[in-house]
């Protein structure tokens, strides 16, 4: 009886979830719930506040958006996007497909979502439109490559998976490549194929004179175009199979290139630090907040025995794990614009136990990262779509419509490629 009064919780938490109701709240008051009802009140509080203080995660995902925020602050990001953007306007033909692979690469480089997009539609966009690209077809191009975190080591769902499997985040990326990349070659090709299918790739004349202003493109400070990537770098040179620099962590990595971008760039010390802490505070307020939420919610499905049935379910075929993992995520992402808590939820109660269904951890925590990812940048809600929606002067469902029949195959393929059936 307990077992089905958890499954009916459950399944109210995601659709609230889904209704954009707050997250965090949802997913802690669900988990209290859960955990009353089994009689293990504190279950749920002492799950919230180990991962307020996780030693592998907290350090690494704040050092990593405080990076980022420090990187918004000098203007390292526009750069980086004028640079990348240069030679791909030079081959009109290139354009869709460029503009996904470099909002992809930059998503890396700067892990934020809405950032990222930020950074690259306000270049991106005009560009193509002026080159003829139908509006509504440039905002979808650069939505589509929105989830390159998926292959960022300063990414949260990175820490999350990387803490699960035992792993450091750069090994993770490392299975997380061949994945990564099918994905967005398919993306790519599927919606240049649209845009022609649609003649979306050439032929529109700007009437409303929006998109006349010249974007200059030449104007690339180089040293700072490169900043976004050195974390990275650093983090791959020095792990032991390279061994050209002494082992350095993620978070050690992100500190060091805070203060060499400041030095560099002669930035003010004082406006660096604030923006760097501003970052941190962020990434607790919006990430690590919701990773302790979740916390709490897979501790009370644990306790009122959800997630002992669902594995139970799960042994008996690895394909129900597979869907669940891949549409699970991308469903409630499309819904409600953020795949975050869906993923980290699913990641933190069902993925530990994967090797019970004859499933790695690893493939089964990084198809839900994947497929979450995939889901939010064809939702009309999501915080990316709708700036990017805003930029070209378009409504987002416009985006989503384009971006659909990409996504979908995107997360079946990732299915297979990733865990099978």
């Amino acid at each position: 009886m307990m077992v089905w009064i958890g499954i009916l919780i459950v399944i109210v938490t995601f659709v609230l979830v889904a209704k954009r109701y707050e997250a965090r709240m949802v997913l802690f008051v669900s988990g209290v719930i859960m955990a009353t009802l089994s009689g293990q009140l504190f279950l749920a509080f002492d799950k919230f506040t180990s991962q307020l203080v996780s030693a592998s995660l907290a350090p690494l995902i704040a050092t990593a958006i405080g990076y980022a925020y420090v990187i918004k602050y000098t203007g390292c990001d526009d750069h980086l996007a004028r640079l990348l953007l240069r030679y791909v306007s030079k081959i009109r033909p290139l354009m869709i497909p460029g503009a996904i692979f470099v909002t992809f690469f930059c998503n890396i480089a700067l892990v934020a979502v809405a950032g990222t997009g930020a950074a690259i539609g306000p270049v991106a966009i005009p560009v193509m439109i002026k080159a003829g690209i139908h509006p509504a077809m440039a905002a979808a191009a650069v939505a589509a490559g929105g989830w390159g975190n998926y292959l960022s080591v300063g990414s949260s769902h990175t820490g999350v998976i990387a803490d699960i499997t035992e792993l450091e985040p750069i090994q993770v990326i490392g299975s997380q490549m061949k994945s990564g990349l099918i994905c967005l070659v398919i993306i790519a090709i599927i919606l240049t194929t649209i845009a022609h299918y649609r003649k979306e790739d050439k032929g529109y004349v700007d009437d409303t004179g929006q998109f006349q202003k010249e974007v200059d493109l030449a104007r690339v400070n180089y040293i700072k175009a490169f900043m976004p990537t050195l974390p990275i770098i650093l983090v791959i040179v020095s792990t032991p199979s390279v061994g050209w620099l002494p082992n350095m962590s993620v978070p050690q990595a992100m500190l060091l290139c805070t203060i060499l971008l400041t030095l560099i760039t002669w930035s003010n010390p004082a406006k660096v630090a604030i923006s760097f802490f501003d970052g941190i505070g962020m990434s607790f307020r919006d990430i690590v907040s919701i990773i302790a939420c979740a916390a709490a919610f897979t501790g009370g499905m644990e306790a009122i025995g959800v997630t002992g049935a669902l594995i139970e379910v799960m042994k008996n075929s690895s394909s129900i794990a597979s869907i669940a993992g891949a549409f699970g995520p991308f469903l409630i992402a499309i819904i409600g614009g953020s795949g975050d808590a869906a993923t980290i939820a699913f990641n933190t109660s069902i993925t530990p136990m994967a090797a019970e269904f004859g499933m790695s951890k690893l493939s089964l925590g990084s198809l839900a990262f994947l497929t979450g990812g995939l889901g939010r940048e064809m939702s009309p809600v999501s915080g990316m779509c709708v700036l990017l929606a805003g930029i070209a002067g378009v409504n987002p469902l416009e985006i989503t419509k384009r971006n659909a029949i990409p996504m979908v195959i995107a997360t079946i393929v990732a299915m297979f490629v990733l865990v099978g059936l």
